[in-house]
């Protein structure tokens, strides 16, 4: 991790979403690791952050950001591409120490993850 300000993990099923957020996390100084699926919590454990895409075709983020509170104590940051109000009222509700929406402007980011240190 040297030179990285802290190491984040990402839980999508989109490789072009994981891309886009490990390319953009990077240009902030952020190593980023990008999931197709939950690696579980041994590997989470491992992370300074773990972000969570809410339209995940095997589990929504939001049970997924849930199972996950209970077993690691890493911030968990949810995704969500729609910004629908629903959406920022139930994240908050799972965990979520954040929910952002996509497109992730960097200030916003930038925010969530010095507020989580």
């Amino acid at each position: 991790m040297s030179g990285c300000k802290a190491r984040v993990a990402f839980i999508c099923d989109s490789p072009v979403l994981r891309l886009v957020m490990q390319r953009q996390l990077l240009s902030l100084d952020y190593a980023c690791s990008g999931f197709e699926k939950n690696p579980g919590n041994l590997v989470l454990r491992n992370f300074d952050f773990v972000f969570v895409e809410l339209m995940h075709f095997e589990e929504n983020g939001f049970s997924l950001i849930r199972r996950l509170g209970l077993k690691i104590t890493v911030p968990l940051i949810l995704v969500t591409g729609t910004g629908r109000e629903s959406d920022l009222h139930w994240g908050n509700t799972t965990g979520a120490a954040a929910v952002l929406a996509r497109p992730l402007c960097k200030s916003a980011l930038v925010q969530v993850l010095e507020q989580g240190r």
